[in-house]
């Protein structure tokens, strides 16, 4: 089945796997081949991935701060930032107007890049790194809303995994739970046990009338 990206989607196990950019994800923020979505997301993503809306953002400050940080074991080697458009500028926090009754999804983005040593800048990761042998990134949030919840993440809901050291995504009103508020989401990089092996700062997305 073709995706309304030019991506392929085909499902793979419990997930949807996407193969492929995002319509409009720039070439040096987006290459996510081993990216998977949950699949109770699917139809909000879907229809979140290249289209618009009016709701408007507000100026917010980029300098990520020590209150951005997550109560979650391992080294903060993980950069995780959104954005209105696909294009940037990508941010550590964002606040967007909310319509909860509008049938158009209000879409936002979602980036990540994991650094061996030390935090990438932005969601970049350095040229040839690639994730410890049987670790995936996890994008999680909180509250979790309709993403899945699992016991060695209390409080959250995974909305996105991959497998290579960068992750990005499209997102929207429909898989933060269409509600006035803040969401608040990280990335950690877990071993095949659910364990953390490092983390991000936080992005913070706040709804407002």
């Amino acid at each position: 089945m073709s995706s309304n990206c030019g991506g392929r989607i085909r499902y793979k196990g419990d997930y949807m796997q996407i193969s492929g950019r995002f319509c409009k994800f720039p070439r040096g923020i987006l290459r996510t081949p081993g990216l998977v979505i949950v699949p109770l997301l699917v139809a909000a993503l879907a229809a979140a991935g290249c289209s618009g809306d009016d709701s408007t953002e507000k100026p917010v400050t980029t300098t990520p701060t020590a209150s951005t940080t997550t109560a979650v074991d391992g080294a903060r080697t993980i950069t995780v930032l959104g954005a209105r458009e696909s294009s940037g500028p990508f941010r550590d926090a964002l606040s967007l107007k909310l319509v909860p009754d509008d049938y158009r999804p209000m879409s936002f983005y979602v980036c990540a890049a994991w650094g061996e040593k030390t935090a990438p800048a932005e969601c970049t990761a350095s040229v040839g790194a690639r994730l410890p042998t049987g670790s995936t990134l996890r994008l999680e949030q909180r509250p979790p809303g309709p993403a899945v919840t699992s016991p060695d993440s209390p409080g959250w809901g995974t909305v996105g995994t991959s497998e290579t050291p960068e992750l990005g995504i499209p997102l929207s009103n429909g898989v933060t739970g269409n509600r006035f508020g803040k969401v608040t989401y990280r990335v950690t990089l877990r071993n095949r046990l659910g364990h953390v092996l490092a983390t991000s700062n936080t992005f913070t997305l706040t709804w407002h009338r």
